[in-house]
């Protein structure tokens, strides 16, 4: 069984609505995959419902009618705009905010459910589930899944262990006899709101 259909037993369908978002914002222009699918190409996977794209904002209108013209229903938010195709349980998020910006600019190549993907530099990562992770405006269940993630990175790449916040260091950091130097720092950012 392959990647894909393991995902499509999961979330059906799913791989194909991933397909066609990454091939649209292929054709866009620069652009990376950002939280849970993304901490999925640099960690021990884990199911999520919906995939979070950065494309540069000046190319969000142009994406935004591919994805009318394919079928996907749009809805607004302020600071993502969703899609979804009818019937699909898996949803597309494009982030609006500014402190995901220069992601595309960094980020790297990788194979997810057969496709080649840009993602998130594991610092712009990193970055990102920080900050979301300490965002009091955010659900309590979004934090834990954000620290959730930082673990899983933290168990995969220790040397990034210095950045996590501390719970995850002495939970991670105990289960490894020798915590690696400080790695170099993570990119400057905005405030994402």
């Amino acid at each position: 069984m392959t990647a894909a259909e393991i995902f499509d037993g999961l979330v059906p369908g799913a791989s194909n609505d991933f397909a066609l978002a990454v091939r649209l914002c292929q054709k866009t222009g620069p652009y990376c995959l950002i939280e849970g699918m993304a901490v999925n190409c640099y960690a021990e996977a884990s199911v999520t419902f919906d995939g979070d794209f950065v494309v540069k904002l000046e190319n969000l209108d142009s994406l935004r009618v591919e994805l009318a013209a394919l079928g996907f229903v749009i809805k607004e938010f302020p600071y993502t705009v969703n899609a979804r195709l009818p019937g699909s349980k898996f949803a597309i998020q494009f982030s609006k905010s500014s402190f995901f910006a220069d992601f595309p600019d960094r980020a790297v190549p990788k194979i997810l459910y057969g496709e080649t993907v840009m993602v998130a530099s594991l610092p712009d990562l990193i970055a990102s589930k920080l900050k979301s992770s300490q965002d009091p405006t955010r659900r309590a269940s979004k934090k834990l899944k954000d620290l959730t993630d930082l673990a899983r990175i933290a168990e995969a790449y220790p040397e990034y262990l210095p950045l996590m916040p501390t719970a995850i260091r002495k939970e991670v950091g105990s289960q490894l006899s020798d915590i690696p130097e400080y790695p170099s720092a993570l990119p400057q950012t905005e405030d994402p709101k």
